[in-house]
């Protein structure tokens, strides 16, 4: 773990990186999450989707920390895990209750099951959502390897709502994963060109699933779906670096 806050610490001393403001809690009608503040306000917001672990975990809110010291406003949600996209609307119309990013545009980030859902906010609020981040996602619900995961209807797959989005998308993977295959990221990539969108994909080839956090808290190197996670620092710290110059690129 020294890795990591050593490489944290370097992270802060890079220009345009300050401490953040405060934090707080929000909520609405069914919906709820930590708002984290920069020292400046008004400002662009990012939503911060968690992984399948189910809530915003300390990773979330770390890399939420990260975000309003580069400038932003950053929204950790507690999303619903389970169902569609109806639970999008709600935090739309959260995010637009907060004075801290009135008249500013949106972006979101997302991890493993975060990663798609950053899609459906963009396809909920196409004029408000610009950019987003994915971390290893799964982009077509119909193909996954992953059984429990896997859905007949193609609606909820991003890679079939690219129709609905005006989005720039960072989509950032491990050449190791073996919840989802490079070949749909790049089937993403395609598709995403394909449509006139700003898209770029890296895949880090020593790298698996998590890779810029490891196990969630009470995990161990196996998920319940027979996904291997594992942290690797250099990717943790290079991805990073490229969310933060996307948001700052495209959320003006």
């Amino acid at each position: 773990m020294w890795v990591r806050a050593f490489l944290l610490s370097c992270l802060l001393l890079v220009p345009g990186l300050a401490e953040a403001q405060s934090s707080r809690t929000v909520q609405g009608e069914d919906a709820s999450g930590e708002l984290f503040l920069p020292a400046r306000t008004p400002a662009p917001l990012i939503f911060v989707l968690h992984t399948a672990w189910g809530h915003v975990s300390p990773n979330d809110r770390q890399y939420a920390k990260m975000l309003a010291q580069a400038g932003f406003v950053a929204f950790a949600i507690e999303y619903p895990l389970n169902g569609g996209p109806g639970w999008v609307p709600k935090y739309v119309k959260l995010a637009a209750a907060q004075p801290e990013a009135a008249g500013q545009p949106w972006g979101a980030v997302g991890f493993s099951a975060g990663g798609p859902r950053t899609f459906w906010l963009a396809a909920g609020a196409p004029d408000r959502v610009k950019a987003v981040v994915s971390y290893y996602g799964t982009y077509d619900f119909q193909t996954t390897p992953v059984a429990s995961m896997r859905r007949s209807d193609s609606r909820s797959s991003p890679i079939a709502m690219l129709d609905r989005v005006h989005v720039a998308a960072l989509l950032l993977h491990g050449a190791k994963d073996n919840e989802v295959p490079v070949e749909m990221v790049e089937r993403m990539k395609a598709a995403m060109i394909a449509k006139g969108l700003p898209v770029e994909a890296v895949v880090y080839p020593d790298c698996y699933h998590s890779f810029d956090r490891g196990p969630e808290p009470g995990m161990h190197g196996t998920t319940s779906n027979g996904t291997y996670v594992a942290y690797n620092a250099k990717c943790e710290a290079d991805a990073r670096a490229r969310a933060v110059n996307w948001f700052r690129t495209y959320l003006k």
